[in-house]
């Protein structure tokens, strides 16, 4: 995630903030780990260590009231509403951990409030057609506190590769906060579905998009 303390383009930390964090000076994972901490349950260095870094078997929820997401191209930055959010983490060391979350496509807040409308509109995410952006991903462990996302992201009936590494902001018996961030390599969007990309979007997949996510799921 990028550093504390840098301004974003949305005028607020560059990290997206959890909800309720608005008149607080810490940062969403703080925020998340304050959360997380409130909560019974057993530390994450007495949980069983099949799977380092995620909480014990089970399919766990994302908080939609505890996430934020926020993408990123150039000096565009965009808030998006996640509707739904599925951690699912098996029995036995094998089968692989899924992550599943669905997003409204209309974005909530955008760094230049002219081209909000136009991103929702039909030559971008055409918001009415596809109102929602679906990312699915394998959830691999990464070294301590860190996890590697194998994911792609369905815009629009296009699908391209989407990796992302997360940080393990809290983890315990009932729930684990997520720190994720991910790109989009726009050479692959390019290569893959040209026709099928607007005027608008095409100009937006030439730069680098980044995609953040700051999350709570819980049993």
């Amino acid at each position: 995630m990028s550093p504390p303390g840098r301004a974003g383009v949305l005028g607020t930390p560059a990290r997206p903030r959890l909800p309720g964090a608005a008149m607080s000076s810490l940062s969403p994972t703080e925020n998340a780990t304050e959360t997380a901490a409130a909560r019974p349950g057993q530390a994450a260095a007495e949980l069983p260590q099949v799977r380092p870094g995620l909480p014990p078997p089970g399919t766990y929820r994302l908080r939609l009231d505890r996430c934020a997401l926020e993408v990123r191209t150039g000096p565009l930055a965009a808030r998006f509403t996640p509707a739904s959010g599925e951690l699912h983490v098996p029995d036995g060391p094998d089968a692989p951990v899924e992550l599943a979350l669905t997003v409204r496509s209309r974005p909530t807040r955008v760094s230049r409030p002219l081209t909000r409308r136009a991103l929702a509109g039909p030559l971008a995410l055409a918001a009415d057609r596809h109102p929602e952006i679906r990312f699915t991903a394998e959830v691999h462990p990464a070294g301590p506190g860190a996890l590697r996302l194998v994911g792609e992201v369905t815009v629009r009936e296009l699908t391209v590769a989407l990796p992302a590494t997360a940080r393990v902001v809290r983890v315990d018996t009932e729930a684990v906060v997520l720190s994720c961030r991910g790109r989009v390599d726009r050479h692959t969007v390019h290569g893959r579905h040209p026709r099928r990309l607007s005027v608008l979007a095409a100009a937006l997949v030439r730069r680098r998009l980044t995609v953040e996510l700051a999350g709570d799921f819980t049993r």
